[in-house]
């Protein structure tokens, strides 16, 4: 039982998922906020400063294929970022799929952000968001604005 306890306090406080279509209109799509505050107390014990936000799908709705590249903005000074994927055609140094992903085709990443104890209490932890980028041409084909806050301070 304690260990089913865990597993949910985990998954409330800890991850946000979303889905990401691009090619993608400017300013259109919605928003990724994390309320760091509302860990629960396992949480903050076991695994403090850690929250993972991630898409397991990440799609091309375009009509050609696209060799995609992933960029976080703004990360602040401190903030550690692991990627996670599954994907054997990603290539980390890069952040780049290195095999074109066809139309209607997807793929899946996850971040773990690890928050540096100076920057747990401030309002606004992180402001960015994620750049979908065509790797080949240098254009910005979406954006998912995305926020880690405390409480009360992402509207």
């Amino acid at each position: 039982m304690a260990a089913g306890y865990y597993r949910g306090s985990l998954r409330k406080a800890e991850s946000v998922h979303f889905g990401l279509n691009f090619p993608a209109p400017e300013g259109k799509g919605k928003k990724v906020v994390l309320y760091y505050n509302e860990q629960g107390l396992l949480k903050k014990l076991l695994q403090p400063g850690v929250v993972e936000i991630g898409s397991h799908r990440i799609k091309n709705v375009g009509s050609r294929s696209y060799v995609v590249r992933l960029e976080l903005v703004n990360i602040p000074q401190g903030v550690e970022v692991i990627w996670e994927t599954n994907q054997l055609a990603w290539d980390e140094a890069t952040k780049t799929l290195r095999r074109p992903l066809k139309p209607r085709q997807r793929f899946g990443m996850s971040w773990v952000f690890h928050i540096p104890e100076e920057l747990r209490e401030k309002p606004v932890i992180y402001d960015g968001g994620l750049r979908v980028i065509d790797a080949e041409t240098g254009e910005q084909l979406a954006f998912l604005p995305i926020k880690i806050v405390n409480r009360g301070e992402a509207r």
